[in-house]
């Protein structure tokens, strides 16, 4: 017999009862009551929500233990362990060498700051003029700034010479 051909099921006594309960709720139990039944039944789910999210790690390491230990058996179970290990050590490991290398690259423009105003600083004081295509600034942008400079050892091959500087000394 195809679905279109089945007899209608029978609303039995329990169906009957529902019903019955459902109207007398809605006449004993006017709008502020109802309004007052469904914030707490609102407030309720939210409350098992919560519960769930909080409690819910534990309870899927639970059923995944449980799973492996049927299925696989204690190796399986170690297995799966040590995967779930491997990806947390790898977030944290990626994390760290992302805060590392933000680090450093705001100590790098911080040492290159100090040792550009250091250098005019210096120059101001002795009357040092910077002139040429090769001076300090202009080394900086064409090295692809701070982190160009480094990666070319800028600093560590920072030399009068190598940026035209003339020391004239200013009369005083």
């Amino acid at each position: 017999m195809s679905s279109l051909q089945q007899p209608m099921q029978q609303p039995n006594i329990t169906d009957f009862n529902n019903l019955l309960q459902e109207a007398s709720n809605s006449i004993l139990c006017g709008p502020e009551c109802q309004r007052t039944n469904t914030k707490n039944k609102l407030y309720q789910n939210y409350l098992d929500a919560k519960s769930n999210l909080e409690n819910g790690p534990n309870i899927v390491n639970e059923r995944a233990k449980q799973y492996y230990m049927y299925s696989e058996g204690p190796i399986g179970y170690n297995n799966y362990i040590n995967q779930d290990l491997e990806q947390q050590l790898n977030v944290i490991d990626n994390n760290l060498i992302e805060k590392f290398n933000n680090n450093l690259n705001q100590a790098k423009t911080l040492l290159l700051t100090f040792v550009i105003s250091f250098i005019v600083l210096i120059g101001g004081y002795f009357g040092i003029k910077y002139a040429g295509k090769n001076n300090l600034f202009e080394r900086v942008i064409q090295k692809g700034g701070v982190n160009g400079a480094f990666e070319n050892d800028f600093l560590d091959n920072l030399t009068y010479e190598d940026n035209d500087v003339d020391f004239d000394i200013m009369d005083e």
